[in-house]
């Protein structure tokens, strides 16, 4: 299986760790059905894992502009198979906080799948929820960091 992890941790309590598969297991599931799906069955074909990977790109989407909408201060380094820094500030418009993360991402010259930039962007805005729930009660300056490796 093709697959990823990604930890996060940060100075003020927070952690999380996440993996799964990649684009690429569906490239062999599609390959392995097209070579075995029973004709007029119509289940789990290569057109229907299509559909579905299709699907993870509009939710990627979705995510990509809710870290746009990221409403704490906090400093994020990412580590492992990409290296990046980041800092959220509340005043930032969202286009240019979607800017910051996908432009630092590029310059890795590593390509992030759907799965992988889903997974990211959840920790981004759980750990923007989680600040927001402990509201002013960290006496730091909260710092994410996150560890991808593919």
């Amino acid at each position: 299986m093709i697959g990823f992890n990604i930890t996060a941790t940060s100075n003020v309590g927070f952690s999380r760790n996440r993996g799964g598969w990649t684009e690429g297991s569906l490239w062999f599931a599609k390959a392995a059905l097209s070579k075995t799906a029973p004709k007029g069955t119509g289940m789990f074909t290569p057109d229907l894992l299509g559909a579905i990977e299709a699907q993870f790109g509009n939710l990627k989407d979705v995510l990509i502009r809710d870290v746009g909408g990221v409403g704490n201060y906090f400093l994020m380094n990412v580590t492992g198979s990409i290296l990046m820094s980041m800092t959220f500030r509340p005043e930032t418009p969202a286009n240019i906080v979607v800017w910051k993360l996908l432009n630092g991402i590029g310059l890795n010259n590593t390509e992030l799948g759907d799965q992988v930039m889903i997974q990211l962007c959840k920790m981004i805005v759980d750990f923007d929820e989680y600040l927001t729930l402990k509201s002013g009660a960290l006496g730091q300056t909260p710092l994410l960091t996150i560890d991808i490796e593919l």
